[in-house]
Parts: structure tokens; sequence; C-alpha cells
């Protein structure tokens, strides 16, 4: 079973960094894998609007974006932390 962990958080080292460590560390103690997003890395950019996705299923922009919604699809597990100020 892998787990795929995306931290919204613009802090890798904060609170909501540790605690996605601490979610990865009990998968990989039960047998499981999983790999951590800093989304703070990823560069994601904004929709144009040029509807294309409707008729492809593919967004025109070669960004991170394609990557990480590969790896959200290939996932059995996906858990989004996201910090509150």
């Amino acid at each position: 079973m892998h787990a795929l962990i995306i931290n919204g958080s613009p802090k890798r080292a904060g609170s909501t960094g540790r605690i996605c460590r601490q979610f990865a560390r009990g998968l990989t103690d039960s047998g499981g894998t999983a790999s951590i997003v800093c989304l703070g890395d990823v560069q994601i950019a904004y929709c144009n609007g040029c509807d294309r996705c409707l008729d492809t299923g593919e967004c025109v922009i070669d960004d991170g974006m394609r990557d990480l919604a590969r790896r959200m699809l290939a996932c059995d597990i996906l858990v989004l932390a996201s910090p509150s100020y």
C-alpha cells in the first residue's frame, strides 16, 4: 500500500511537515510505503481558461501538476495536510 502525502504548508520543516513525516513513518513501520510532496516545491501555473482539457482530458500547460496528478492517481492513499493559521 502506497500513500502520497501532500504538504500544503510553505514551511517544509513546520508543524504540518512534522505531521506528514510522522504519518509516513507510521505507514512504513506497518509495511507500506509513503512519499511526501511539499507544494511549495512544485511549480504549478494558473489555468489560462482555454478549455482544452474538456476535449482532451489533459491540460496544455506543462508544469509540475502533470507529475503530481499522475502520482495522485497511482497512490492507494492520498493524504492532504494543510496548516491552519
